[in-house]
Order: structure tokens, then sequence, then C-alpha cells
């Protein structure tokens, strides 16, 4: 679950592929629902991402390696293409617009040398493959999900009068704390555990407060009235 870019709807992508939901922030009801078109083979993945022109795109793959670039909100399949090495991860740049899929070699000594073709995500087209251990720190603007989806790890209000950002904690869990932006006053605070990492936002009317926590295979989203 994350949030649409205009910051008044959630979105909820099947961790398969196999559809995308809207739903209002404050009473999450389904507002619009997306099902690409089958490809015949069995779907693994799929992720929403948001491209350069600020619209969201699912990129889904299925069991026989062809990944699939849908614009959800036209139902217009923008490009297909297959990479017959298999992917053991995935990772999109929103900026370039482009597609690192990742397939694990074998392991040397200490380490693994992964193998990384980056894909078009505009036409298809291959551009590089390249073979390296430490690719993914090379290249952070690559990401398994987006990051351009109203949360951040600081963020104030809309009207400028609160302060919500995601600590982590000594144990490992992470607190969301809310501040009075002038008195520095801590005025909502809550804690959870995921296994990733934890993001604040608000909606685009400063109503309701959002949390995303994010855990290995799985995205939730917390609404709190302001």
């Amino acid at each position: 679950m994350a949030a649409h870019p205009d910051r008044q709807r959630l979105v909820e992508c099947d961790g398969a592929g196999r559809y995308v939901r809207y739903r209002t922030v404050g009473e999450a009801a389904l507002t619009g629902e997306f099902v690409p078109e089958p490809s015949g083979a069995t779907p693994v993945g799929g992720r929403v991402f948001v491209g350069p022109d600020g619209r969201l795109c699912l990129v889904a793959w299925d069991s026989e390696s062809w990944f699939s670039v849908w614009d959800i909100d036209t139902g217009k399949l923008v490009t297909r293409f297959r990479d017959p090495g298999g992917a053991s991860d995935v990772r999109v740049n929103e900026v370039e617009w482009r597609l690192a899929v990742e397939v694990e070699g074998k392991a040397v000594g200490r380490y693994r040398r992964s193998t990384f073709t980056i894909w078009d995500l505009r036409t298809g087209g291959r551009i590089d493959k390249v073979t390296d251990e430490a690719w993914t720190r090379r290249n952070p603007d690559y990401s398994s999900r987006s990051r351009t989806q109203g949360f951040s790890g600081r963020v104030a209000s809309p009207d400028g009068q609160l302060r919500a950002a995601m600590l982590e904690a000594s144990d490992g869990s992470w607190v969301l704390l809310v501040h009075d932006i002038a008195t520095e006053q801590e005025v909502f605070r809550a804690r959870e555990t995921p296994s990733r990492r934890a993001l604040a936002g608000f909606s685009a009317d400063g109503r309701h407060l959002l949390a995303s926590w994010e855990s290995e295979g799985r995205s939730l989203v917390d609404v709190w009235h302001v």
C-alpha cells in the first residue's frame, strides 16, 4: 500500500501484479481497480512506480520472464520485453525511467557477483548488462519501491503547523513522532516494527496523517485524523 502522488488516494498493488486498486485516504473506500490483461504465464511480481511524466505505472513480470509496463489510468500496455535470465530482484530508476533486473551469480569467496541487466521502460530496449557486486551501492537511484509516492522520513503538514518524523529505535522498531512546529511540543506518537523502513506523510488537504510501514513483500499504511 502506498499513497498516490496526489495524496488524496491510497494505491494497493497485489504482490504478483494481478491488480491495482485505488482507495480514498479518509474512508479507505474502493474507488477504482485496474486488472492487467493476462499474459498466459503465471504472475510472479508487480509494483507501482511513478514515471517521469507523473503517471502511475504497473511494472509486472511473470514466470516466463516477460516484463510488462502498464499505464494504470488508461489501462494501456506501454511496453513489454523479456529478460531470459530471470530475476532475483527488480529495481526501477523513476528519474531515468529504467529497470534493472538482478540475477544472482555464483559466490566467489565471501562475495556473490550479481549480474544486472538495464532496460529502457519507454521502449523495452536493453541498455546494458553489467556484473558488479557493488552495483546497487553505486546506483542508489534504482529502488525496489517507488520513492515518489508522498512519503518521506520527515515531512511538514500542508498548513505548516505540524511536523511528522520517523525515528528508528534501538530495538529495531520505528517511532512516528508528530510535533507542533511553533511550540516544538510532541502531540502524537505511534510505534511499529517493519522489517525494512518506515515513512510518514500527510494527505493533500492536511486532514489525515499517514504512516507507511514497509516489510519484505508488503507495505501497510495507517491513517489518522488530524
